[in-house]
């Protein structure tokens, strides 16, 4: 028996468990359009790092096919920043790069500045940096595979969160 696959990206979304970022939406009616407009600029975004990400919504539904848990990981990501940049640089976390670096820095009331390197899991080229000033984004970071490795720090990966009660 095979699964319905969802038609659209309100449904990708709701598919996925994530009907939040719709629902706490306000007003509600607006909240596909707005991730629209975020895909689209995520997209843009890739363009000129010379990545062909498409973030169109049936390429969301054709990778929700292939990698469930990968596209509900990114529809959270979604719901924490609208932030391009930032946006890239997850689904790259998601296809395999590597987490080569993490710079926060952050002035009460002042500043924040958030930097992370990634590296292509084939080795090949410079690490790729993505760049935030926007506090929200740190609440990407919660979503890192975070552990050590022979007593050594490793953030490792990008993940949905469950949290309790959830499936």
């Amino acid at each position: 028996m095979s699964k319905t696959l969802p038609q659209d990206l309100e449904q990708l979304i709701r598919t996925c468990g994530e009907d939040w970022l719709i629902d706490s939406f306000h007003p509600r009616e607006q909240a596909v359009d707005v991730l629209h407009k975020a895909l689209h600029g995520a997209t843009e975004e890739a363009g000129r790092r010379g990545l062909a990400l498409p973030f169109q919504e049936s390429d969301l539904i054709a990778q929700y096919e292939q990698h469930p848990f990968q596209v509900d990981a990114f529809l959270q990501a979604l719901g924490v920043t609208r932030n391009p940049v930032m946006l890239v640089m997850v689904w790259r976390i998601l296809q395999g790069a590597t987490i080569s670096s993490v710079t926060l820095q952050y002035e009460n009331m002042q500043s924040f500045h958030l930097r992370v390197a990634l590296t292509s899991p084939y080795g090949e080229g410079e690490p790729e940096e993505y760049e935030s000033r926007s506090v929200n984004d740190a609440g990407l970071l919660r979503h890192f595979g975070i552990m050590t490795v022979d007593g050594q720090p490793v953030f490792d990966g990008f993940y949905a969160l469950r949290l309790g009660g959830q499936d």
